[in-house]
């Protein structure tokens, strides 16, 4: 298994214990994957990491240890602003593309709602923010991104619509794509990466900012994301009562 390293490294030191089992990817007979679940792994492991950092946050108020617990903090957000940010990219150059070619989508729009969340994220690491500033924007960022998902697979005429009309095949080729796609925006922040070389994908200005703000921070070890691509297991959807937003 390869794991792309982004910016000064995994900070594995500070990394929680599983609670649970990693996925397996190992080697085994070829299957066919799904477009929807692969974008599940996505939506799972960014609701894990923003429901692990309220814990740590709520557990560390508790016990009047906000100091000490801010560098996990710190590496649970980064996370998850990297995952966000590589799943919009992904997304938008292999899943709209897709649905560009349906005349009743209209792909432009869901583009724009991307656009508008990576326009919030690149704000927010290039501002000077406050450890509560930085929770109210989190929270906010959070809800549009699981908004989006939610619509992405719910409403009629989206993905779901999309992956329907597609072949068994084609839905594998389109899983793949998406998957494939994801490792360029890490693969602009790991130069030389021989996973990336063989997408080519280029950034916008937006996404551009937010890779090189992400490229001087840690992240929680990728071995503690609940899932991986390409998946093995049915993901479920992505569900998150909106009291977890509450500040």
């Amino acid at each position: 298994m390869l794991f792309l390293r982004i910016g000064k490294g995994f900070n594995t030191a500070r990394a929680p214990l599983l609670t649970y089992r990693r996925h397996s990817t190992a080697a085994g007979p070829a299957r066919k994957l799904d477009t929807i679940n692969e974008l599940r792994v996505d939506h799972y492991n960014i609701k894990d990491l923003f429901l692990r950092y309220k814990g740590e946050q709520a557990d560390s108020r508790a016990l009047n240890e906000v100091e000490a617990s801010k560098p996990l903090l710190d590496d649970l957000f980064h996370t998850i602003m990297r995952e966000i940010t590589v799943h919009s990219i992904a997304e938008q150059h292999s899943v709209y593309k897709a649905l560009a070619k349906i005349a009743e989508v209209d792909a432009r729009r869901l583009r724009d709602q991307h656009h508008h969340l990576e326009e919030k994220i690149a704000t927010l690491l290039w501002s000077e923010t406050n450890d509560t500033k930085q929770e109210q924007e989190l929270n906010h960022i959070v809800k549009l991104f699981v908004d989006q998902a939610k619509e992405d697979l719910l409403c009629p005429g989206y993905v779901s619509h999309l992956v329907k009309t597609l072949s068994p095949t084609a839905n594998d080729d389109l899983a793949r794509s998406f998957v494939s796609t994801r490792k360029a925006p890490l693969a602009v922040l790991d130069e030389g990466t021989k996973a990336g070389r063989s997408v080519s994908v280029t950034p916008s200005k937006t996404q551009a900012r937010i890779l090189k703000q992400l490229s001087v921070k840690d992240f929680v070890d990728d071995a503690t994301l609940r899932y991986t691509h390409p998946a093995l297991e049915p993901v479920g959807d992505l569900k998150l009562d909106d009291a977890v937003f509450a500040e």
